[in-house]
This record gives structure tokens, C-alpha cells and sequence, in this order.
């Protein structure tokens, strides 16, 4: 299995520790490379370095002042993967690092897309059998079992078979917006079984509507103007022409793709954060107490 690691370094070591035990220990059968996608001299957003201390007690962002930051991203990842095989008793077989791609991308769907390009420039990715999206911050709230969301090995996950090619890993807190595709952060994580269905998906990334969307040619600032897709599969939020995942709603509707969640199993992605005791903690609801 492909694990496309993409975004800012920070918080990985309790991430990744997360990783193991919720996707590669309960995948026996498995072995898992990994290509990470990052950038060195960046540890904090902007929304970190403004946080405030409601916003620490609840994980909502990150202590900035806390946040390690080493001087070589690359060299430390690779120390916190072998440290967590080892503590977790994972063979060094059965998980490697293929290729650490550092670069500096302002988004994280931006980056995600580019991060699947070098992916595959460095890897022959149509090889693999399966692809899981993830960010270095971030894991599965629970065992994800391959076995139990990848039915057909070819790719042909569609309208027609009722497989959906590409699962979202949404964020663990409802936001309660109606924000595109979701109602919780749609861009934290995603699972492919086949990479073609990945590729589609990645590539379709940022896409103008307008240049694959008849609905959306031509609709200027009134997005509300134009017919946008509607997102084929469980995933119930509305686009818009405008929206960041417009391209790809498009994509998949034209090749007759499903595009699914696993919130169906009660699986989300955790984000870590760092509280201002520089004790580690992760994104909680707002609302429950």
C-alpha cells in the first residue's frame, strides 16, 4: 500500500504512532511505503501562531513556541518512523520510507495534489494496490481494515458497482457549516482502493469548474449563478462553482465515480495538536462538554 503523508510537519510522532496501530497492525497481509510531502523551515500556520487560549484547550491550533522544529524535516521523520517501529514492534519490513519531497505549497489541496506529482515521479504508483492519504498531524480515530472497504482489486469502483472510488477521511469535529462536500473538514485524509481512482481524484484537485463543468462556464463572481455537480456518492454537502473541490466534483460525475466517507464506519481523521503546557492533546468539539 501507497501512504502519501502531505503537509506541514508537526505533531508526527503521536500521529504516526496512531498510524501503526490503526492501519498497519490490524493489516497483517500488508506492507506500507511511504512518501511524505513537506516543506523544512515551516512548523506553524498562521492560524498557530494567532491561537488563543480557548482555542489551545480545545486542540483547535497549535502552541507555536512548542512545536519542534528541527533544522532537517527529512532526517527527523525518519527517525520518529524508525522509533515508532520499533516502540510498537512493527519488522522494518512492513513499513519503509520511500521518498521525502520538501517544498514549499501555500494550500493544503495544492499541496496534496502536488505531492501525489511527485509520488509519481519518484514511484511507480499504479503498482500498488491501494492508496491512503493522510496529513503528518493527523491518523484514523480507529482501525481502518482494508479488507472491509476495498471489495474489487481492479479499478472499477463506480456508479455501476456501488464502490466508491475515493473514501474521505473527514475531520473528527462537525463544524456545523455547510461547507463543500461535508459538514466536517473534507481535506484531512482520503483512502483509494485503486490508485487510478486516487489519480483522478488528486489531479482533478483546484480545477477551474468552468473548464470541465458546462454548468459553471462562463459564471463570474455570483457563483450561485451556474449549475455546479453535484458530488456522486454519500457525501451530501453542497458545491459550488467557486469551491476548491468544484473540478473534482465534475471529474468524478463526467467517469461515473463515487466519491464516499468513512464517517459510514464512525472513522475520522484526528488532528494532534500541541497545548500551551507543550503537553500533547488533539481537535475536540467545541460543543461537547
Amino acid at each position: 500500500m501507497l501512504v502519501l503523508y502531505s503537509g506541514i510537519f508537526r505533531v508526527f510522532d503521536p500521529s504516526f504512532r496512531a498510524f501503526l496501530q490503526n492501519v498497519v497492525i490490524p493489516n497483517p497481509s500488508h506492507n506500507f511505503e511511504i512518501v511524505v510531502h513537506s516543506e523544512n523551515g515551516h512548523f506553524c500556520s498562521d492560524k498557530d501562531i494567532s491561537c488563543q487560549p480557548a482555542q489551545l484547550a480545545l486542540g483547535q491550533c497549535n502552541m507555536c513556541s512548542c512545536i519542534y522544529k528541527p533544522d532537517d524535516v527529512d532526517a527527523a521523520i525518519r527517525v520518529s518512523v524508525a522509533h515508532g517501529l520499533k516502540e510498537q514492534g512493527v519488522p522494518v519490513h512492513r513499513v519503509s520510507i520511500r521518498t521525502v519531497v520538501l517544498e514549499s505549497v501555500p494550500l493544503p489541496l495544492s499541496r496534496l495534489k502536488a505531492a501525489w506529482a511527485a509520488a509519481k515521479e519518484s514511484l511507480e504508483v499504479f503498482h500498488f494496490k491501494h492508496v491512503l492519504y493522510i496529513r503528518p498531524d493527523g491518523a484514523p480515530t480507529t482501525p481502518v481494515v482494508l479488507e472491509d472497504w476495498c471489495q474489487h482489486d481492479a479499478y472499477g469502483a463506480s456508479a455501476s458497482t456501488g464502490e466508491p472510488a475515493v473514501y474521505i477521511m473527514s475531520g473528527e469535529v462537525d463544524r456545523g457549516r455547510d461547507w463543500p462536500l461535508h459538514s466536517r473538514d473534507y481535506d484531512l485524509g482520503a483512502l483509494a482502493c485503486h490508485p487510478y481512482g486516487f489519480d483522478v481524484f488528486a489531479e482533478s484537485l483546484n480545477t477551474p469548474c468552468a473548464d470541465v463543468w458546462d454548468g459553471c462556464a462562463g459564471v463570474g463572481a455570483d457563483a450561485g449563478a451556474g449549475k455546479p455537480p453535484v458530488a456522486p456518492g454519500s457525501l451530501g454537502g453542497k458545491v459550488l462553482c467557486d469551491s476548491v473541490v468544484c473540478g473534482m466534483a465534475a471529474t468524478f460525475s463526467k467517469k461515473q465515480l463515487l466519491l464516499g466517507s468513512m464517517d459510514d464506519k464512525a472513522i475520522y481523521s484526528r488532528l494532534y495538536r500541541v497545548k500551551d503546557t507543550c503537553e500533547v492533546t488533539h481537535q475536540q468539539d467545541p460543543q461537547v462538554k
